[in-house]
């Protein structure tokens, strides 16, 4: 059942508390939605979502189809991140230098990926959670918290196959044990170097998703119930009655705001828009 919380000091004595019971010396992830109901699904994964006829279907026709289907999802998506590499590269400030910068930049850039945005601050991970902006405005949010490298009851043997991707490593195409990450072979974690501000100042990491047998069909697992990796990852619910309230807590006691989360032009635009919020109500109301 999922633990709920009103306050930041809630949500520090909860993540205090699975600290202790799953210890992980390599480090903790968090990932902010603004809805509670939200898997830890890829992108990539609800874009290419496949039909229920097609998950209805049964025998050699269904053979045939989950087949081809293996092939729509590689070739989608190649061809979307060789599309954006073409289309983004004059655009870019910071020129990505291997596979894993490209991924990267296009799912900070919302192109779909196998990759799942997480950051290694709590309070960033908070922040995300308690977004009450469009669908999310009566809804409770949630907090994932996932110990990649965490035992279970004080045991220190790792309970899953997560291995990290150091980019200066791994991420490397020249080196002995790289490996692209469209043939991720397990759940991974990449680590990019500073390619965007944003990325920096929101401590992201990403999950880069293995491709295998879903429901009939080849997908990318959600986390969450992707055998023994949803035992490394709790859930804290938020409800949509505390979301100002741990909002106003970030800002007061944490500086962390609009401008801080979105360190570029977004930022400003956002955070004029929800300045001006209160003059726009009050002049609806007239």
């Amino acid at each position: 059942m999922d633990r709920k919380i009103s306050t930041v000091s809630d949500a520090l004595k909860i993540v205090n508390e699975l600290h202790n019971q799953r210890p992980a010396p390599s480090g903790v992830l968090y990932r902010g939605v603004g809805s509670y109901k939200y898997n830890l699904e890829p992108s990539l994964s609800r874009y290419l979502a496949p039909s229920k006829p097609l998950r209805n279907m049964r025998g050699d026709s269904f053979k045939e189809e989950r087949i081809k289907w293996k092939e729509v999802f590689s070739k989608t998506e190649k061809g979307l991140i060789e599309d954006f590499k073409k289309l983004a590269w004059q655009m870019l400030s910071y020129k990505p230098k291997n596979d894993w910068e490209w991924i990267a930049v296009a799912q900070h850039h919302g192109v779909p990926t196998r990759l799942l945005d997480w950051t290694t601050n709590l309070l960033i991970g908070l922040w995300f959670a308690t977004d009450s902006s469009g669908v999310h405005a009566n809804i409770d949010g949630g907090l994932w918290v996932y110990t990649p490298f965490g035992s279970r009851d004080g045991d220190t043997e790792d309970i899953g196959d997560t291995e990290w991707l150091l980019d200066q490593m791994t991420s490397d195409p020249t080196h002995e044990q790289y490996i692209g990450p469209t043939e991720v072979n397990r759940t991974r974690i990449y680590v990019p170097n500073n390619l965007d501000p944003r990325i920096q100042m929101q401590s992201g990491v990403f999950t880069a998703h293995q491709l295998m047998p879903n429901d009939g069909f080849f997908d990318l697992v959600p986390l969450n119930k992707n055998g023994r990796e949803r035992l490394k990852v709790s859930r804290i619910r938020v409800p949509k009655r505390a979301k100002a309230q741990i909002r106003t807590q970030l800002a007061r006691d944490f500086g962390l705001d609009l401008t801080k989360v979105f360190p570029d032009v977004d930022g400003v635009a956002l955070s004029l828009k929800a300045a001006w919020e209160p003059t726009v109500k009050k002049i609806k109301k007239k």
